[in-house]
C-alpha cells in the first residue's frame, strides 16, 4: 500500500495523513451510500475550492 496519493484535480503527489479505512468514513458522511468508483481522490486545497464552488465552506 503507497503512503502517497495523486490529486485528481491537481495531478500533484501528497503523503497521506490519513487511512484509507478513515478517507472511506468521512466519504460515507459527507456524500451517503455513493459507489466509491464514483468519488474522486482531491487534495485539501482542490476539495475546498470545489466545495466554496457550490457555496460549502470547509475552512
Amino acid at each position: 500500500m503507497s503512503n502517497t496519493y495523486t490529486c485528481e484535480a491537481c495531478n500533484r503527489t501528497f503523503d497521506k495523513v490519513d487511512t484509507d479505512d478513515d478517507v472511506k468514513a468521512e466519504a460515507q458522511v459527507l456524500w451517503g451510500d455513493v459507489d466509491p468508483d464514483q468519488l474522486a481522490t482531491v487534495c485539501d486545497d482542490c476539495f475546498k475550492a470545489v466545495m466554496a464552488h457550490f457555496g460549502m465552506n470547509f475552512e
